[in-house]
């Protein structure tokens, strides 16, 4: 998505001198990103495997990072831009996530957030074990509290916020070269443990979905997308909303 990401980002206004958060940052590349464009950004994570892997090589400067919840930002007006990527889909209260986050936007601030519509993928030829991967991530993702399906939501949990100027896009990426079609694969084998020990599949058929998965990615005349992604920007009101 880094191509999409940076036409998202270059395109809402971004310049040098405007401070960034990135929530949910991963491995911090949309966060360098950020830094590159506007001079600063910093990036938070609950997952403190990303934010060490993401250390590994030095930070560039502007770069900074932090083991942070976005339900724990304190509500002080920090930011001149706050984004998220793939972060809301993945918590039990999205509409208060997008609260968070607005409340440390400076006023006239931007809020950028993108996230996916699962069920959207599309893919040919027909592949069960590809609509089996579909089925078992929405599943797991339900079962941890997230919903797969939030990107269609999040223009209505935005405007709730009270935040004005509200766009929105949907991006699909088509995948049909090496790597980009080893998405599904690796993504189902990302979420392997949860899915077997929370009894949604058992083990020996989930190896049984990534080979067809690996066979079908084999396969020259394949191509899959990855999950539909909601862009929204929004601007904070300059006049805060009193009713």
């Amino acid at each position: 998505m880094a191509d999409s990401t940076e036409r998202f980002l270059r395109s809402s206004g971004l310049k040098e001198g405007m401070r960034c958060l990135d929530a949910g940052c991963g491995v911090g590349v949309v966060s360098r990103k950020l830094a590159e464009i506007t001079g600063h950004c910093h990036g938070i994570d609950l997952d403190s495997q990303f934010l060490e892997i993401a250390q590994k090589d030095s930070l560039p400067s502007g770069v900074s990072l932090g083991q942070v919840n976005v339900f724990d930002l304190a509500a002080e007006p920090l930011y001149d831009v706050v984004y998220s990527r793939y972060l809301l889909s993945h918590l039990k209260e999205p509409g208060l996530a997008i609260r968070r986050l607005a409340d440390v936007l400076k006023p006239g601030g931007l809020l950028l957030l993108e996230d996916v519509d699962f069920p959207g993928h599309v893919h040919h030829p027909p592949c069960p074990a590809f609509l089996s991967y579909l089925e078992l991530y929405q599943k797991v993702v339900r079962k941890n509290g997230g919903d797969p399906c939030l990107g269609r939501k999040l223009y209505s949990l935005v405007l709730d916020c009270n935040l004005e100027s509200v766009e929105m896009e949907l991006v699909v990426s088509l995948q049909y070269r090496d790597p980009g079609k080893r998405v599904a694969e690796l993504t189902l084998e990302h979420v392997a443990s949860p899915l077997i020990d929370g009894g949604l599949v058992e083990a020996a058929e989930l190896e049984n979905l990534l080979q067809d998965l690996r066979d079908f990615g084999a396969n020259e005349k394949s191509f899959m997308s990855i999950a539909p992604t909601y862009q929204i920007r929004a601007r904070k009101p300059v006049t805060p909303d009193k009713r």
